[in-house]
Order: structure tokens, then sequence, then C-alpha cells
């Protein structure tokens, strides 16, 4: 059986990192659940300096780009230089997100490219 309160109400800690926790600890109260926030974790960018300039002016060499999560790409146009560019559709095949990642990167303030059909 569930752990619940006097009242019968389950309760729920939320593990995901705080900026996320937040969205899922009101959306789970809003479905009558007694949610709380446990962040375990903290997603921060890397300084990934020459790094993430050199993957993105190496870009139009490559054939297609996979992104893990939201933050993957929040984080890699976050760090984009001001004079890269992603690459012309040409050479593009895909684009391989999860799916969090492809709501965010359809989202037109990341500058990202078009979803993958």
């Amino acid at each position: 059986m569930a752990p619940t309160d006097a009242d019968g109400v389950m309760r729920v800690l939320v593990t995901r990192p705080e900026s996320e926790a937040r969205r899922w600890v009101e959306e789970l109260r809003r479905k009558g659940f007694d949610a709380q926030a446990l962040p375990l974790i903290e997603i921060a960018p890397v300084d990934g300096g020459g790094a993430i300039a050199a993957a993105w002016q190496q870009l139009d060499q490559c054939r297609a780009a996979m992104f893990v999560s939201g933050n993957a790409v929040r984080h890699f146009f976050g760090q984009k230089p001001d004079a890269a560019h992603w690459p012309a559709v040409a050479p593009w095949r895909m684009v391989w997100t999860s799916v969090a990642a492809t709501e965010l990167a359809s989202t037109p303030n990341t500058g990202s490219p078009n979803r993958a059909a």
C-alpha cells in the first residue's frame, strides 16, 4: 500500500533538479498528490571553453547532431559563440534528440535546429 497522510493523499518525492522539480511538484499537486521537491542533483553548464567553440565551428563537417536532453540543448546553445551558426540543411540528414530536448529545440529563443521527422 502506498504511503498516504491522514486524509488519504499519496505523498510523492520529486527528485528532479530544482529547476525541473517545481514544474513536476505543481502538476502533481494539481492532480491531488502531496508532492514535495527533493532535488538530488544539480545540472549546470560546464566551462567547455575551446571545446564547445570548436564543436560549433565543426558543425558544418558533421552529418548529424545528437542531444540527449533538454539541458544538453540549453547549455550547448547557451554557449554558442557570436559568430557561430547552425549549419545549412544540405549535408544534414537528422538531428537526434530526446523528447524533452526536441520540445526545447523547437522553441524560438534557442536558435536551434528544426526537429527531425
